[in-house]
């Protein structure tokens, strides 16, 4: 990219409106002195070449004299030649620059037909921060606390060049602003780093609480402000600063993927062990059984009843086919529960293949507590109007037949009214597919046509077709499942914008849907054996680590988080509109990300999911832990009771909560805990390269040069029962039957103690 490199400084009003600039060429290694804003600055950039391409470089400004007020400094790489093709990333925040057709609305906002159409790059958000797809000034400002990795990466479609500047979460206490400002012709722009940086107001002031619109960020109590300086006081940040070829996006979240935690030396602390998955899974399933089963309607409610009307016809938590849980709980219980969990996740199986289909055989969205059925509300449709998020079409048909698949492999009795709804449903979707060419964003579920075409919300569909490719022995399903994936993989995954996975905000980018590609392309990978599908999906898996959370994030002093010693590490972004953290995936395990890792090698993924896994159990409350419960639209209970999670890791001033506080909040998290004990080993190991991951809260160490035997410790105050996977390389190359994680050896080790593993 051709860019010029300046110093600026800044000055705001009381209201963090920039009102006056001072630009200065940069001479690396070289002083500049400079009067500004009442006071005299020296500015010095020093520069080192780590490695072709790369640079690490430190910033500061100095007042020399007098007092600066309001003010900011930093770096402006000036761009010319510009296009509005250039694809701009803040990872976690902004994808493709967010250049989509927005509106300004409440939560959760309504979603508008657009009259998209299959294989068009245009999405319908809200007021986003993002750059602008119409004529006029165009500004996209985050800051360092609204990216999951600190970064801004722009790719030159022009030159097939990209440069990625990478910083601190925090310099000097302040936080590092990440801007883009574009010419109103968009053949110019700049790519700006300000310390401090915060979100400047744009528009009408709109009242603090809406979420979805430019301008309630900047008023969160915790956002940034410009400093007041006085003589012998600086700004200053470090810039990990890469220019580099870069065929397409892909190459650009390559990078990014590689250099992940580069700015933090405290990655590589060790993290939290605080309660094994045996020991969380306990707590979940007794919570489940107790508070979430409803003895009437056959079924684990998605939700606990928290609000007076949290069951009426309005809400959504009592049922959902898929998305937030529904109908994959009963997968996680027949997988791993007791007697009475496995006897009660037949019936809710049943429930779902019984009165969880529609006519056309797809699957239907949302139930009252009254088995009053209704379309996905959150704003996206009118009351009434029968229409799903297609996301729910692949979470229920893919967990679905993962129920069938272990029920055959235990040789136990299924209905066949069972297996004909759910090759009902594979054949309507392929049905859907082959008319539409798409499956969409929503879904009318009585006439099987989509209703909204875009996004990326039919993401897990194929790896669902995979499933019944080989379950039902239907090569048609494969066939389908191919073209989507291919699809998926040649728009989205290469466009390097995924979307649609969770309704409720709207079409924004998101971090759930990359995770069902990654499903999709692996099991395509090993059912097939086709070149590209282990290359689509290694190409997801630095897409997805993209929203997870980097570095270990400083909740504020007080917090509850602060006060329990949570570590945000592996906690994702959830969307691009909702800035909160999660606790785990939306709602898998991951275990295709350790499926990648296998196939290819790649020792970074396997600590992808190592990261991810490792979060989930810090987050469940427990009697001897609980977790406070400060955030007020949740159960009015002063703490969550054993067993429950929420979705809230809230580290952002860009979502309009306080940082670090949770509400007495029951949800989706527990299932992704759950399937986290089912489907992963809580240890990797391979002998022959002396390879050790612990996913699990324990340390596992080889015994001897000989690696044959593991020690391992539960440095937790439970007992732990940890399943573990030793293999050799070879071993690796090769496919994992199906529940593999069920017949892994299991390690019991008491608390606080050690025991050995012979592999």
């Amino acid at each position: 990219m051709n860019a010029t490199l300046l110093f600026r400084l800044a000055v705001h009003d009381d209201r963090r409106v920039r009102i006056r600039t001072l630009d200065l060429a940069v001479v690396p290694g070289r002083e500049l002195r400079a009067d500004f804003a009442g006071a005299r600055w020296l500015l010095r950039l020093d520069v080192a070449e780590t490695a072709p391409g790369v640079r690490s470089a430190r910033f500061t400004a100095t007042v020399e004299a007098g007092c600066a007020e309001r003010v900011a400094a930093g770096l402006v790489w000036s761009c010319r030649p510009w296009s509005a093709e250039n694809y701009v990333l803040i990872p976690g925040a902004a994808y493709a620059g967010n250049r989509f057709d927005a509106q300004r609305r409440p939560y959760p906002p309504r979603i508008r037909d657009l009259g998209q159409k299959p294989g068009e790059l245009r999405l319908d958000i809200g007021d986003i921060p993002r750059l602008s797809d119409r004529p006029g000034p165009s500004l996209l400002d985050q800051t360092s606390l609204d990216a999951a990795t600190p970064a801004l990466g722009v790719r030159c479609a022009a030159t097939s060049s990209a440069l990625l500047l990478l910083t601190p979460r925090t310099a000097g206490g302040h936080a590092v602003g990440l801007e883009v400002c574009e010419s109103e012709a968009r053949d110019a722009a700049e790519l700006i780093l300000l310390c401090p940086g915060f979100l400047h107001p744009v528009g009408e002031d709109d009242p603090m609480g809406s979420i979805g619109n430019q301008t309630a960020g900047h008023r969160h109590p915790e956002n940034p402000r410009p400093a007041t300086l006085q003589a012998g006081e600086a700004l200053g940040f470090a810039v990990e600063w890469h220019e580099f070829p870069c065929p397409d996006v892909p190459a650009l979240f390559a990078r990014l993927f590689a250099r992940r935690t580069a700015m933090f030396p405290e990655a590589a602390l060790p993290l939290p062990e605080v309660l094994p998955f045996s020991e969380a899974w306990r707590l979940l399933e007794e919570k489940h059984n107790a508070g979430n089963w409803n003895e009437a309607a056959g079924l684990y409610q998605v939700g606990l009843p928290w609000l007076a009307d949290q069951h009426s016809d309005q809400s959504s938590q009592f049922w959902q086919n898929g998305w937030c849980g529904g109908g994959i709980a009963a997968f996680a219980f027949d997988h791993a529960g007791g007697e009475l969990s496995s006897a009660r996740a037949a019936r809710n199986l049943d429930f779902l293949l019984t009165h969880g289909v529609a006519g056309s055989g797809l699957f239907k969205a949302v139930m009252s507590s009254q088995g009053v059925w209704r379309g996905d509300g959150c704003g996206m449709s009118g009351e009434g109007i029968p229409e799903v998020l297609t996301r729910r079409q692949g979470d229920t048909l893919f967990f679905v037949l993962r129920q069938l698949q272990l029920r055959r492999q235990r040789c136990q009795t299924t209905p066949p009214a069972w297996n004909a709804a759910a090759r009902r449903c594979a054949h309507a979707l392929c049905d859907l597919w082959e008319r539409e060419g798409s499956f969409g964003f929503l879904i009318d579920y009585d006439h099987a046509r989509v209703a909204i075409h875009g996004t990326t919300s039919g993401a897990l569909i194929p790896a669902a077709l995979v499933q019944a490719a080989d379950y039902f022995a239907e090569p048609r399903f494969l066939a389908v499942a191919r073209t989507a994936a291919a699809q998926y993989r040649d728009h989205d995954l290469a466009w390097g914008v995924t979307t649609g996975g969770p309704g409720d905000a709207v079409q924004a980018p998101d971090g759930e849907s990359i995770f069902g590609l990654i499903e999709s392309f692996i099991a395509l990978h090993h059912a097939t054996g086709e070149p590209g599908w282990l290359e689509a999906a290694v190409q997801a898996c630095h897409q997805a680590a993209s929203w997870v959370i980097s570095f270990p994030v400083a909740f504020p002093p007080g917090s509850a988080l602060a006060g329990l010693g949570m570590d945000a590490r592996g906690t994702m972004v959830a969307n691009a509109q909702n800035k909160c953290g999660v606790p785990g995936i939306c709602t898998l395990s991951g275990d295709g990300i350790l499926k990648t890792f296998r196939a290819s090698g790649d020792a970074r993924l396997l600590d992808l999911i190592r990261e991810i896994a490792h979060a989930l159990p810090q987050f469940v409350s427990r009697a001897d832990r609980p977790i406070p419960a400060r955030i007020t639209w949740g159960h009015p209970l002063p703490a969550l009771p054993p067993g429950w999670i929420c979705e809230r890791v809230n580290i952002t001033p860009s979502w309009p909560e306080p940082l670090g506080e949770q509400a007495a909040y029951s949800c989706w998290c527990e299932v992704a805990m759950m399937l986290t004990w089912c489907e992963l080993p809580g240890i990797y190991a391979q002998p022959d390269t002396g390879l050790i991951r612990c996913l699990d809260h324990v340390r596992a160490e080889w015994s001897d040069a000989s690696r044959r035997t593991l020690r391992v410790a539960n440095p937790t105050s439970f007992p732990a029962r940890v399943r573990v996977l030793v293999e050799t390389v070879p071993a690796a190359a090769t496919p994992l039957p199906p529940h593999f994680a069920a017949a892994l050896p299991t390690l019991e080790i008491p608390a606080g103690a050690t025991r050995l593993f012979v592999a």
